[in-house]
């Protein structure tokens, strides 16, 4: 079995939730794309995937997505996050061209997770439930 997962965030090591709280800490404003949109995905959440594909028996093989349900932009995902937090950084909508990165990523990121569900009757939570959960369980 492939698992392809987008957004992976956890409270550990680099990722897009841990660096928007570290740039809180020294910038009273954060600019974040807008134009980009996917699902962002709780690493605890694509772990306890994982582990229920395992405990029912490898019964179907191949390529599966698993992102968190629910569509946003890195804008509102960092928004969120600060909410999550009672955090007061200012955060303001950028297109990506303003980025000048070398680096070209996708406009539009959602994963198709119908499969999964199906093949392992996996149920998956909104990214909000979730983001508030890593935030909860963790006190980061």
């Amino acid at each position: 079995i492939i698992i392809r997962t987008s957004w992976l965030y956890s409270e550990y090591n680099e990722n897009f939730m841990n660096k928007m709280l570290t740039l809180s800490t020294t910038r009273n404003i954060v600019k974040v794309v807008c134009d980009q949109i996917g699902s962002p995905t709780s690493a605890l959440d694509l772990a306890r995937a994982i582990i229920t594909i395992l405990d029912k028996g490898l019964t179907k093989y191949g390529i599966y997505n698993y992102c968190n349900n629910g569509i946003v932009s890195w804008f509102e995902f960092a928004k969120s996050i600060f909410k999550s937090k009672g955090i007061k950084t200012k955060v303001l909508a950028i297109k990506s061209t303003e980025l000048n990165s070398v680096v070209k990523r996708p406009d539009y990121s959602v994963l198709e997770c119908s499969k999964l569900k199906k093949d392992y009757n996996i149920s998956i939570p909104d990214w909000k439930l979730s983001l508030n959960e890593i935030i909860e369980l963790n006190d980061i």
